[in-house]
């Protein structure tokens, strides 16, 4: 199991694209709107703020908590890289997230 499971919109690469030997490495990510992102085609940087922010926002107490999360992460970059700049495929990724987190939030309110 990934560690994304559970949310929605994640789903593992399909055994049938990987070649003999190859390990499973990233996921895709389907936003609401249908649009789709493979983890393999981001830089290791940018995947490795995605993570951050999969673990942020189940902890986080409002959307702009998540949005300041999200903007540490994309300052603090990985490994000393510097900053990651935020490209077009990490915006929708954002974007899906902060609509979960709302959602979220949204639950716990009624629920």
């Amino acid at each position: 199991m990934h560690y994304a499971a559970g949310f929605k919109g994640f789903a593992e690469k399909p055994e049938s694209s990987l070649k003999a030997g190859q390990e499973r490495k990233q996921m895709i990510i389907t936003t609401d709107s249908g649009q789709t992102i493979d983890t393999g085609d981001l830089s290791p940087e940018e995947r490795h703020v995605i993570q951050k922010l999969l673990a942020w926002m189940t902890l986080v107490d409002s959307v702009d908590q998540f949005g300041l999360k999200k903007q540490q992460a994309l300052a603090a970059g990985w490994n000393d890289s510097g900053p990651v700049r935020e490209t077009r495929s990490l915006s929708l990724v954002f974007r899906h997230l902060e609509k979960q987190v709302l959602q979220r939030l949204k639950n716990q309110t009624t629920g």
